[in-house]
């Protein structure tokens, strides 16, 4: 799976769009923040390195932008499907 990441990703979440419950990657230790698409903070999750679930399924259905805290990295957006 590391060799599906770019140089500048943290981590990768799969599939999207998604039913709340998606499979992510991550390259080390992180806090992820998702945010809704007027820039709200919805969620923060603490997830160890490798490859896991994120359960969304408590978000409503729609467009998310989820982002490493403490990084530059850009927001990946994720779509929530009812």
């Amino acid at each position: 799976m590391e060799d599906r990441l770019h140089s500048t990703q943290t981590f990768s979440i799969y599939p999207n769009p998604g039913t709340g419950l998606f499979n992510i990657y991550i390259v080390a230790d992180l806090v992820l923040k998702i945010s809704n698409e007027t820039g709200q903070l919805v969620k923060i999750v603490s997830l160890k390195a490798g490859e896991q679930f994120l359960s969304l399924q408590d978000l409503a259905a729609g467009l998310y932008f989820v982002s490493a805290l403490d990084t530059a990295v850009r927001p990946q957006k994720i779509i929530i499907s009812p």
